[in-house]
């Protein structure tokens, strides 16, 4: 008697199995062209792909004014339209990360058929004891491994950590102290290009309520009470302090009015 994992697959097994859409395929190959897909479209469409993150951070710096955002009906326009300038390059990111599956699908299994049986839904699969075993067992161990090895290798080798390198800058404490409620700062943003501003130890939007405006293009922060919301004297403001981050570009210039 023969053993079932040794029979060899005759025609009529093969034939059977393709029915029941059982096909032989390749994982790896359809990790890569979907991963192929999405890295070729979004180099294709860099400049735009930054340029509508661009406008998805002005247009949240825009519609966050306390005066402006009051209401459920305001914040869900608000988010409408940070959203909205970043559908079409992640949707384009993804049609074509589905058009690389596709393709490899087709390439393997010599074109495209829908079996009812393979998309019916299967009870006997939903078994927690089952599930649990492919999840943490030792294959699903080694396809994270793989899949974070990849990662890696495709982060080290893009210039995804200049895009995040934003100029930052820094107030000194007796500056902060100087600082009032409803005192504006002026950033400018030369080209739209989004700053960070480090008031002492804290980031604006981080934890403390900020009111943000625009005006001529530059982005107006109005500050925070730091009497109450941050430090109570000068030595502790200075022992909050942080130097801001190494950067390659000049500093942009920050007034207080």
């Amino acid at each position: 008697m023969s053993e079932k994992g040794t029979e060899q697959a005759t025609p009529q097994r093969r034939k059977k199995a393709k029915e029941k859409g059982d096909s032989v395929h390749s994982r790896e190959l359809l990790s890569a062209m979907a991963m192929l897909g999405g890295v070729l479209a979004l180099g294709a469409m860099a400049h735009g792909f930054v340029s509508s993150w661009d406008q998805v951070y002005v247009e949240s710096l825009r519609t966050a004014t306390v005066a402006e955002v009051n209401d459920e009906r305001g914040w869900n326009e608000a988010i409408r339209k940070m959203l909205e300038p970043a559908i079409l390059p992640v949707g384009l990111v993804l049609a074509a990360s589905f058009a690389g599956v596709l393709a490899a699908g087709v390439a393997q299994v010599g074109g495209v058929e829908i079996h009812p049986s393979a998309i019916e839904p299967k009870f006997s699969k939903l078994n927690p004891v089952t599930n649990a075993g492919h999840l943490f067992g030792l294959q699903a161990v080694s396809r994270s491994k793989e899949a974070q090895l990849r990662m890696k290798e495709l982060l080290g080798q893009s210039k995804i950590g200049a895009l995040l390198q934003f100029p930052q800058m820094r107030l000194r404490a007796s500056e902060i102290a100087a600082l009032t409620p409803g005192t504006v700062l002026r950033l400018p943003l030369p080209n739209t290009r989004p700053a960070e501003l480090r008031l002492g130890g804290l980031r604006f939007g981080e934890a403390n309520p900020v009111r943000i405006g625009e005006h001529r293009g530059a982005q107006l922060y109005h500050a925070m009470n730091y009497a109450t919301n941050h430090a109570t004297t000068l030595e502790q403001q200075e022992k909050h302090a942080v130097p801001p981050l190494s950067t390659s570009e000049e500093p942009i210039p920050l007034s207080v009015n």
